[in-house]
């Protein structure tokens, strides 16, 4: 089982891992998810991409791939390789089946 932590509040956040010792999917906390090695979705929504998005402000454009590999190559950054970061869609087949994703 693969425990989803991505959009619980702080406090949830640490009372759910302190819990559940199984896999970790999010991308929030990094660090924290990184030690407890965990894989990071990086998803496709501007709203997450980017820092400065608010809502009714933001235009809503396409998130731009570049984004993307931004998002996922921080995380290869701070873990040193490349184990904990995927697209959100492959996160889950990526932390199942490490050789195939």
């Amino acid at each position: 089982m693969v425990l989803d932590v991505t959009h619980l509040v702080d406090e949830s956040f640490w009372q759910a891992v302190e819990v559940f010792k199984g896999q970790l999917l999010a991308s929030h906390q990094i660090r924290y998810l990184i030690q407890r090695d965990a894989v990071i979705g990086a998803v496709f929504d501007a709203w997450m991409l980017d820092p400065g998005w608010r809502v009714g402000e933001t235009p809503n454009t396409p998130v731009r791939l570049e984004d993307v590999v931004n998002h996922i190559g921080h995380t290869c950054q701070l873990s040193g390789n490349a184990r904990h970061a995927a697209p959100a869609v492959l996160a889950k087949t990526r932390r199942e089946n490490p050789d195939r994703a």
